[in-house]
């Protein structure tokens, strides 16, 4: 009975582990394409908002 406590104990420690690493992961992605993001973001100034060619 004890062995069965200890294999739940160790399972749960896993799962924590693995969902932590999940979260971390997900975490480190956003923060990536956030910067990608803002580092992609052109500001066009003085471009003509129509053509001559009509």
């Amino acid at each position: 009975m004890r062995w069965l406590l200890i294999a739940l104990l160790v399972s749960l420690g896993g799962l924590l582990l693995a969902a932590a690493g999940v979260a971390r992961h997900v975490w480190v992605h956003r923060k990536q394409l956030k910067q990608k993001q803002l580092q992609s973001d052109v500001v066009v100034v003085g471009a003509p908002e129509e053509s001559d060619l009509s």
